[in-house]
């Protein structure tokens, strides 16, 4: 059975674990069972979920992201790095003293930010990627990051590992598949943890306003999902809904998106114009918990 080391876990449980810790302890680990969201520092909170997961919330960040750090018993991952506003390495030193490899769900600015910060970053093998990576440094160009958008300047990667879409990693005792999910980006990816159920979907789908790349797309990723999960799934978003807690989904809010994607695309549910981040786009209702922005993106998107 996994679990934290004890001072780690005395200071989680006390809401005292803080940047300080940022030093391996031993044997630290993540509980396997789940723990209430507790204050890191003033900028994030940790909240343990089950099967040796936790979440890390940016609350002080006005995207509320979420990172999640998946742990086996010989290795560990973690989806998304953030936005890079304040140091991330030092969150997952006290929390694991396992290898970390980072996977970014997608290359936006707000979930690439603290990639620097760690030796071991894994991306996903599709479209054109590796085409563009030079002696291991991969370039994103300003649509796929961004960064424009917060003023943020364009950041290279640098690629340990490249992932086959729907590989298992096995993490030790622990199997996450990485699945390829087009819509919000061409190069999305979830994982998915079958044994939890668990899908961890990255900027995909998360309550509030979706960012839509391609309804065809989108229509795809979610025929696909909605085929392969199973209807108790839960369904854990890269933005937070809730504040200092997650917000999860499930198994209905895929058929719902699915549902309003069809109508979108076929005409029979009627979309508004709308500005979302200065883009213009179209937006559809999706639900009481869910609307969408279906993107209109000009020849140059700098220059918004």
């Amino acid at each position: 059975m996994l679990a934290f080391g004890p001072h780690a876990l005395a200071l989680l449980s006390a809401g005292l674990l803080s940047g300080a810790c940022a030093t391996p302890i031993a044997g630290k680990r993540l509980p396997t069972t789940e723990l209430a969201p507790r204050a890191f520092d003033q900028h994030r909170v940790i909240e343990v979920l089950p099967s040796s997961t936790a979440a890390i919330i940016e609350v002080s960040y006005y995207q509320a992201n979420i990172e999640y750090l998946l742990e086996g018993s010989n290795r560990a991952l973690l989806l998304d790095s953030g936005p890079g506003k304040h140091k991330i390495a030092p969150v997952i030193a006290a929390l694991t003293d396992l290898p970390v490899t980072v996977i970014p769900s997608h290359l936006h600015f707000d979930h690439v930010g603290g990639l620097g910060e760690f030796s071991d970053i894994a991306l996903i093998d599709a479209e054109d990627l590796r085409k563009r990576t030079v002696d291991g440094v991969f370039s994103p160009n300003s649509t796929e990051h961004l960064g424009w958008l917060d003023k943020d300047p364009l950041q290279t990667i640098r690629v340990t590992r490249w992932l086959q879409p729907g590989e298992q990693i096995d993490l030790g005792g622990r199997m996450v598949e990485v699945m390829l999910t087009p819509g919000h980006t061409k190069t999305s990816v979830m994982l998915y943890d079958a044994a939890m159920p668990a899908l961890f979907t990255g900027d995909f789908l998360y309550p509030g306003g979706l960012f839509v790349e391609s309804l065809e797309k989108y229509r795809s990723t979610l025929t696909m999902l909605i085929e392969r999960m199973p209807k108790n799934v839960t369904i854990y978003p890269a933005h937070n809904g809730r504040g200092r807690k997650t917000a999860t989904l499930g198994y209905s809010d895929l058929t719902d998106l699915h549902n309003a994607v069809c109508g979108a695309l076929d005409g029979t549910v009627k979309g508004k114009p709308a500005n979302a981040f200065g883009i213009p786009a179209t937006a559809y209702p999706v639900s009481r918990r869910l609307n969408m922005f279906v993107l209109k993106w000009p020849r140059n998107p700098a220059n918004l």
